[in-house]
C-alpha cells in the first residue's frame, strides 16, 4: 500500500462513519501518531507473541558499539537516532571480538532497581560480569537516550537490539516494491489513525475550532 492509497483508505473509513475529511498534512500527523502507538502495542507483547515480533520487523535494528567508538563510555552507550525501545542488550567484557560466545546478556531493569543493586551491601546481589545489569535514561532533551550498564568496562563491546521509529514514507512504500510494512500491519496503523482522528473530531477543542471556522466563512 502506497501513502496515497493509505490516504484513500482513511477517507473511506471516515466517510463510513460520516466524519469530515482531513488534509494530507493532518493525515500525516495522525499516521505518525498511529505508528508510535502500533510500536508500543506490539512491544508490550514482543517477548511472548510471534505475531508482534513479525509486526515490528521493520522497526527492529541490531547495533554494536565498540569501546573505540565515539558513542562509548566505560559505563554507558548511546542509543541510535529514532530510538523507541530497548529489546535486548549484551556486553562483551573481554575484547571487541564479535564472537557471540564472548557476550553476556544484561538484565534490563528500572532506575531504582539499578541503583539498589549497584549499591547493595550483599556481594551476591551486586552485578558482575556474569550477571550484568542495565537501564535506559535520557540525561536531557538535547542528549541521546543512553543505556547505562554495570559492571563498567574500558574495553569490549555492547550489542543492542532496539526498536526504532520509521517515517510514514518508510511504512507506506511509494515505489510499491514491497519495502514498507506488510499490508496487514499497514491497515492496522490506518485503523489506529482513523480512531485517533475520530476521537479528535469528537473533542471539545475541535468543535470550538470548527465553529470558529464556519463563522469566519459567513462573515
Amino acid at each position: 500500500m502506497t501513502i496515497n492509497q493509505a490516504y484513500d483508505l482513511i477517507d473511506q473509513l471516515l466517510d463510513k462513519s460520516d466524519q469530515p475529511y482531513f488534509t494530507e498534512n493532518e493525515k500525516d500527523d495522525f499516521i505518525r501518531q498511529a505508528i508510535h502507538e502500533f510500536i508500543n502495542n506490539h512491544y508490550s507483547k514482543y517477548d511472548i507473541d510471534q505475531v508482534s515480533r513479525d509486526a515490528l520487523a521493520l522497526f527492529t535494528e541490531y547495533v554494536q558499539i565498540d569501546s573505540d567508538d565515539n558513542d562509548w563510555e566505560n559505563y554507558a552507550v548511546d542509543m541510535p537516532d529514532e530510538y523507541v525501545h530497548l529489546v535486548h542488550l549484551r556486553i562483551n567484557y573481554a575484547s571487541v571480538s564479535q564472537t557471540v560466545s564472548n557476550f553476556t546478556s544484561a538484565k534490563i531493569i528500572g532506575a531504582k532497581d539499578f541503583w539498589d543493586l549497584e549499591n547493595s551491601k550483599d556481594p551476591y546481589n551486586r552485578p558482575d560480569k556474569s550477571n550484568p545489569i542495565c537501564y535506559i535514561r535520557q540525561p536531557g532533551p538535547e542528549h541521546p537516550v543512553r543505556a547505562y550498564f554495570r559492571p563498567t568496562t574500558t574495553t569490549g563491546a555492547v550489542q543492542a537490539l532496539v526498536l526504532k521509529s520509521r517515517s510514514h514514507d518508510e511504512c507506506f512504500d511509494d515505489s510499491n516494491a514491497g519495502d514498507g510494512l506488510k499490508e496487514v500491519y499497514q491497515r492496522e496503523v490506518i485503523e489506529i489513525a482513523v480512531r485517533k482522528m475520530t476521537g479528535n473530531i469528537e473533542s471539545d477543542n475541535y468543535k470550538v475550532a470548527l465553529n470558529e471556522q464556519q463563522q469566519s466563512k459567513t462573515k
